[in-house]
C-alpha cells in the first residue's frame, strides 16, 4: 500500500508543478495585482491630483529620512498585528 501512496504523492507534486508553470506563463513577469502598483513615470504625471495619496512603506532599516514631496510616512510596523494567544499585542 505505501508504494502507491508514494506514487499519488509525487503525481500530485508534479500536477502542482505544472499548473504553476501554466500560470506563470499565463501572467508573464507581471506582478499579481500589478494594477495596484505605480511606475515612476504614471506617478510623475499624477502626483498633483489631490485623489492620489503617496504613502511611504519602508521600515526604519531602510527609511533614510528622504520622502517624496507631498507623501504621508506610515512604517509597515504600522500594519502588523502579533496574534500571540487569544490577546492581541
Amino acid at each position: 500500500m505505501k508504494p502507491y501512496r508514494y506514487i499519488l504523492i509525487a503525481v500530485l507534486l508534479l500536477l502542482g508543478l505544472f499548473w504553476s508553470l501554466e500560470a506563470a506563463e499565463k501572467n508573464g513577469n507581471e506582478y499579481p495585482n500589478s494594477n495596484l502598483i505605480a511606475s515612476a513615470q504614471w506617478l510623475h504625471t499624477h502626483k498633483d491630483k489631490k485623489e492620489v495619496i503617496i504613502v511611504d512603506v519602508r521600515t526604519d532599516k531602510y527609511f533614510n529620512g528622504g520622502l517624496i514631496p507631498g507623501a504621508i510616512r506610515l512604517p509597515w510596523s504600522t500594519f502588523r498585528i502579533n496574534d500571540t494567544g487569544a490577546n492581541l499585542a
